[in-house]
C-alpha cells in the first residue's frame, strides 16, 4: 500500500474490488498444510488481465491440489487465494 493511500478507505472501496478469474474455491481446512515457499504466482484479473506477482506459497492441499498464495493488493478484498500448481512457480 503506498503511503498516500487511506487503509480504512480502500478496505470499504467495494468499486475497485476485482475478481481473480483463476482462483479456486477454498478447499476443507482439513486438508491444508502449511508451508512457506518463494514463488511467482501467476493472475488473471477480471478487467486487468494477466499478471505475474512475486509472493509466498503459504499452504498447499493434495486432492485437489492447490496453492495458497499471499496477496496485497487494493484491487483484491481477501489477502491470499488459491490457485492450481500450473499457475504458481517456485523462485
Amino acid at each position: 500500500m503506498r503511503d498516500d493511500q487511506d487503509p480504512v478507505a480502500i478496505a470499504y472501496d467495494v468499486d475497485h474490488w476485482q475478481r481473480i478469474l483463476n482462483a479456486q474455491e477454498i478447499p476443507e481446512r482439513r486438508r491444508q498444510r502449511n508451508s512457506h515457499v518463494r514463488v511467482t504466482a501467476r493472475l488473471v484479473w477480471e478487467h486487468g488481465g494477466e499478471q505475474r506477482i512475486e509472493t509466498v506459497a503459504d499452504a498447499w492441499t493434495r486432492n485437489p491440489d492447490l496453492v495458497h498464495v499471499e496477496l496485497t493488493d487494493t484491487r483484491y478484498r481477501f489477502r491470499g487465494l488459491w490457485l492450481l500448481p500450473a499457475d504458481v512457480e517456485r523462485r
